[in-house]
């Protein structure tokens, strides 16, 4: 082994250069495939005028004294080098991404009226883009606070200008997924709004919060998945158990929501979510899990499963500056259910997190649920002294094997599913054995690192990346793989705009010190948007008196 210096502008360079010209300039949004519902599955995925800034600098330091939280500086300029111990002869491309980047520029048209996905190898929109059909430009709001904290400041400076100018919910045509929304552009929007205090940025969050509030228009409070925003009309998916809401999704707006009620001051929108909340710490558990379906009419649950509403729980008691005590019981008691039913032993050592569907335990687990690794180690430094070592432990364990899925494959990048059973271990089965940008692997080993500083965390993230430089670039942007066993087999010709919002941002913090983006003081969302930790003033505010609702 040697020791390598990583320069910042080689670091940005493979992590962030891209992200602009396939992003902004092909004004894109992304295409998620449609994934099962899993206990342990973070998110459905389903494929998926403006206040100007002030001017006076009196009144920006005032505005963020209000905020209670300073403007973070881009972070690049603090990244000299960085030392790591790493394998000898690895290289990172820097400049040539700039300059790929500015030739790509000057190919291109003037941005339509209709932004598109971008298809990478065919080099054309994709208008089958979970977005495509709507002026709702997916990758530039999910991609620029990755732009702002790389310190790529002339390329955010592009994507907040277009943002400011062109980004208005009153464009957006056909039916949106609430989850979708919610979760890209509100979390973005009000990422970037924390990051930067730019005040236009919460009147375009508040637009994009409004939008969605018929969604929860249903006896119980609980929002259906999609939303027509010039009917308003809001429906359920036909094969989600009866045109049932979706755990994965409602449970999925409470950090958002909440951050949006305290910078708009409009507690409607705490409001919302709280009696989401409420509702399902009433909910009827099977085996102490939560449902993954439940009737939006009735609030009754139907089904036995339970997914990323877990993750969000943990994550709002963090942002509640750990006093939303209710969210911590919810959360704390799942989790002993979830280790108690769900994780499994492999015969050759390996611990997973089994999927669970009606009593029934299939020893498979996704590259969605390698979440669960950060989960776990959240969990783990927050445990009482007796219990801090077994959950590290359960959270380092499952690190490991979803490291393996990486490791044990041509591509060394994991499939979207592996087995558990006499003939495969850690590995893949015909039709699940894609590769579509995924993060959750890479974000894994970016909480071990941050929470455990263990260098082997550091390395897994670059042997994946590097991995994912050498099979999914092309020429003018990233693409999945149809195969990670056979990575020269195709390509799927999309880049996902979680790609750029969470897998590079995920990958460049590993590298940079543990004060940019401090976990102490931020929270990601599940696009990895990160919301500032608040007080307990500031929630009591964002609620309001007791008899506001707007």
């Amino acid at each position: 082994m040697q020791t390598v210096k990583f320069n910042k502008r080689a670091l940005a360079g493979l992590l962030g250069i891209l992200l602009f010209f396939f992003g902004v300039l092909s004004y894109a949004t992304t295409n998620d495939s449609q994934s099962a519902h899993p206990v342990l599955v973070r998110d459905a995925r389903i494929r998926q005028l403006a206040e100007q800034p002030k001017n006076s600098e009196q009144e920006k330091i005032e505005n963020n004294d209000r905020e209670g939280l300073q403007p973070v500086k881009p972070q690049v300029e603090a990244l000299d080098s960085v030392d790591i111990n790493e394998k000898p002869n690895k290289k990172i491309p820097n400049e040539d991404f700039k300059d790929q980047g500015n030739e790509l520029k000057k190919d291109k048209k003037e941005p339509t009226d209709q932004p598109k996905g971008v298809k990478p190898i065919a080099k054309t929109p994709n208008s089958q883009a979970i977005f495509g059909g709507s002026e709702m430009p997916a990758t530039i709001v999910d991609a620029a606070d990755t732009l702002y904290i790389m310190g790529l400041t002339d390329k955010y400076n592009e994507a907040r200008d277009f943002i400011r100018d062109n980004f208005d919910m009153k464009k957006a045509t056909g039916v949106l997924s609430v989850f979708e929304t919610n979760i890209r552009f509100l979390g973005g929007l009000l990422s970037l709004y924390a990051l930067t205090k730019e005040d236009f940025y919460i009147a375009k969050a508040r637009q994009v919060g409004e939008a969605l509030l018929p969604a929860f228009n249903t006896p119980s409070g609980i929002p259906k998945s999609n939303l027509d925003l010039k009917t308003k009309y809001a429906s359920n998916y036909g094969w989600a158990n009866g045109g049932s809401s979706i755990l994965a999704e409602f449970g999925s707006l409470h950090l958002e929501f909440l951050y949006l009620a305290k910078v708009s001051k409009s507690p409607i929108f705490a409001k919302k979510i709280k009696t989401v909340r409420d509702r399902m710490d009433k909910a009827e558990k099977i085996d102490g899990l939560y449902p993954n379906y439940v009737n939006p009419d009735s609030g009754r649950s139907l089904g036995a499963l339970g997914d990323s509403f877990y993750e969000y729980l943990i994550k709002t008691w963090i942002q509640s500056n750990k006093t939303d005590e209710q969210a911590r019981r919810m959360y704390w008691d799942v989790s002993a259910q979830i280790q108690k039913q769900m994780v499994k032993t492999s015969k050759s050592g390996l611990r997973y997190v089994a999927e669970l569907r009606d009593g029934s335990v299939d020893h498979k687990m996704g590259h969605l649920a390698c979440f669960c690794v950060g989960m776990f180690a959240l969990q783990a430094v927050n445990e009482k002294s007796t219990e801090k070592k077994t959950v590290m432990q359960l959270a380092e364990d499952l690190g490991k094997t979803c490291h393996e899925s990486y490791i044990r494959t041509e591509s060394r990048i994991g499939p979207e599913m592996f087995y558990f059973n006499s003939h495969d271990d850690a590995t893949s089965r015909n039709g699940e054995h894609g590769y579509i940008l995924r993060p959750e692997v890479i974000e894994g080993f970016f909480y071990l690192w941050r929470l455990t500083g263990k260098p082997e965390y550091r390395e897994w993230v670059w042997d994946a990346i590097t991995a994912i430089e050498k099979h999914c670039r092309v020429e003018h942007g990233y693409a999945g793989l149809h195969n990670v066993y056979n990575p020269g087999q195709s390509h799927d010709d999309v880049q996902q705009s979680f790609f750029l919002a969470e897998t590079l941002k995920y990958a460049y913090l590993t590298f940079t010190d543990s004060t940019v983006i401090d976990l102490d003081k931020w929270v990601f969302n599940t696009e990895a948007h990160p919301l500032p930790v608040m007080s307990a003033q500031e929630i009591k505010e964002a609620f309001g008196p007791e008899n506001q609702e707007n």
